[in-house]
């Protein structure tokens, strides 16, 4: 596979999980350097660029394996990684709704079943993104807080720890409830066969949908991760103040 330097941090990230690992080894800041290119990054961290992207051409073209053990993770890198996934899950939306707004232009009058699509897609991100903007700024700050008291050696009280808890449950049941509502839409265009001279808007449409539920699915699994982290932290951090 051949990288592209112009790339952004995060759509590597995105495109494959295990080079968050390898920028995190060349000190670079996921959240902060993430929509800069990879040649923008190299240059202002005095990083050099063929290694770095030769490091990362070695990741790309290895066999994707379980060995992505996430729940090793340092915390903070496991949550800007679901940060950035969430970034790359909004930013994909209106290139979704901008494919299927085409597709039932193309297809308006000839097909209900195209009309109808776009109109639970449009509902369903609606809702989605409501609830990423309501609740991600608060879930994030609570568990840099409590990244920081750890780094700090304060104790972290019971009640924050469950605050934090409860926000990455609440956040993970709402996504499990977007993905089921997404997998309606997924089901309507899989279910849909295009005319034979149907243009490419349709196939386009077809694999975001797909990548859409299979990022939600991936979050999912992320977050529960987090959950079973933030929880075992809480347990380490009583046990350390008895």
């Amino acid at each position: 596979m051949i990288i592209n330097y112009k790339v952004t941090i995060g759509d590597m990230i995105a495109m494959d999980f295990r080079t968050a690992a390898l920028f995190l080894g060349y000190e670079i800041d996921l959240l902060t350097e993430r929509d800069k290119t990879i040649a923008v990054v190299c240059k202002d961290n005095e990083i050099n660029l063929l290694h770095l992207m030769g490091d990362l051409n070695a990741i790309l073209t290895s066999t994707r394996t379980p060995s992505s053990n996430y729940s090793s993770w340092p915390l903070r890198l496991l949550s800007d990684l679901i940060s950035i996934r969430y970034s790359h899950l909004k930013d994909n939306l209106p290139l979704i709704k901008q494919f299927l707004d085409r597709l039932s232009e193309i297809h308006e009058g000839h097909n209900q079943r195209i009309i109808d699509l776009r109109t639970s897609f449009n509902t369903c991100a609606k809702r989605l993104i409501l609830s990423l903007q309501r609740q991600a700024p608060i879930l994030f700050s609570s568990i840099k807080q409590m990244i920081r008291t750890e780094e700090d050696h304060i104790f972290f009280t019971g009640s924050a720890f469950e605050t934090v808890g409860y926000s990455i449950k609440r956040m993970t049941d709402d996504l499990s409830i977007h993905k089921q509502n997404f997998l309606s839409v997924v089901g309507l265009i899989n279910s849909y066969v295009p005319p034979l001279n149907a243009c490419g808007c349709y196939k386009i449409s077809q694999d975001l949908l797909t990548e859409l539920q299979n990022d939600l699915y991936k979050i999912i699994c992320l977050q529960n991760i987090l959950y079973t982290r933030v929880m075992a932290l809480r347990n380490k951090q009583v046990m350390d103040y008895q």
